[in-house]
């Protein structure tokens, strides 16, 4: 599964992450969660301040999946 994620189901994705993630030291861990946060913090002032225009999640994912699609 590791070799090739990108041709792995979402699922094993996902538990593929976690694994990674839970094998991180715990520092490393708050380093991230802390980064996610200061992104949030900074995207939440660029909508306050008009820069950039919500999205609901399933239009954005669907984009996402349209935008990384492969060619069968």
């Amino acid at each position: 599964m590791a070799a090739r994620p990108s041709r792995c189901r979402v699922d094993e994705r996902q538990r593929l992450t976690e694994a990674l993630i839970d094998s991180m030291p715990p520092e490393s861990v708050d380093e991230i969660e802390r980064a996610w946060s200061e992104e949030a913090l900074h995207r939440a002032g660029q909508l306050e301040r008009g820069e950039i225009q919500a999205r609901d999640g399933e239009t954005a994912f669907r984009e996402l999946m349209a935008k990384h699609r492969r060619p069968q």
